[in-house]
């Protein structure tokens, strides 16, 4: 439990409580003190009414058949791993994502690794390599980004 929700709902004594799922000991808190509480979770309402919203802005007397939205990234693929990648493995990866034609962002934490000589030139402006810390400003600053949501302040 979390004394602060707690002396919160006491203090206040309300006919019921709404909070996020991240949130979870406020069910807890709730349940003892006889307070009705809905939780809800944030990130997949948000991105329900984000789609919503897009899908309605998309053209119905397009010739042809529409199967992503115009300026949203899709299909999107994820690769993620907590082990080791090998040089191998990453040339073969830099490889793929210039094959795709996709728009990509891709942060790659080494040091004893570059790219394919030429490929940035290659892939032109489709691609963002970030080798350190992602820059959060510019990637949220891009024309694609409809939404951001965050569980952290």
């Amino acid at each position: 439990m979390c004394p602060v929700q707690e002396t919160l709902i006491r203090a206040h004594s309300p006919d019921a409580v709404v909070t996020d799922v991240q949130f979870m000991w406020n069910v807890g808190v709730c349940d003892g003190l006889g307070v009705p509480c809905v939780t809800f979770n944030v990130i997949v309402a948000f991105s329900t009414i984000a789609m919503r919203h897009l899908l309605g802005r998309v053209s119905n007397s397009e010739p042809e058949v529409v199967t992503t939205i115009p300026r949203f990234p899709a299909p999107r693929y994820e690769c993620r791993r907590l082990a080791h990648v090998s040089g191998a493995q990453l040339d073969e990866l830099t490889l793929g994502l210039e094959a795709s034609g996709m728009v990509f962002l891709w942060v790659v934490r080494t040091d004893k690794w570059s790219p394919p000589e030429r490929w940035h030139e290659r892939v032109g402006g489709r691609g963002m390599v970030a080798t350190a810390w992602a820059p959060q400003r510019a990637i949220l600053a891009h024309r694609a980004v409809g939404a951001f949501v965050t569980h952290y302040g």
